[in-house]
């Protein structure tokens, strides 16, 4: 992958692997009953990978700036 810049989202995917890949495995599980989605996998799963990419893409964010204001 090519980065470009100080900010990946890899690297906060990277700081947990066992992490990531539980969410991954989630957003791939096969939906659970009738109330769990309309397609072939799962809603919930999608949404608890959901949740685990902002939280960390905030972390990496909140990592940047703190990066930046220690170099001004």
């Amino acid at each position: 992958m090519q980065s470009y810049g100080l900010w990946l989202i890899s690297r906060g995917f990277g700081r947990d692997l066992d992490t990531y890949y539980a969410a991954l495995r989630a957003a791939d599980h096969v939906r659970k009953g009738d109330l769990d989605g309309r397609g072939e996998l799962s809603d919930s799963g999608l949404l608890k990978f959901t949740d685990y990419f902002i939280a960390t893409a905030l972390e990496q964010v909140r990592f940047v700036r703190g990066f930046w204001s220690l170099t001004r």
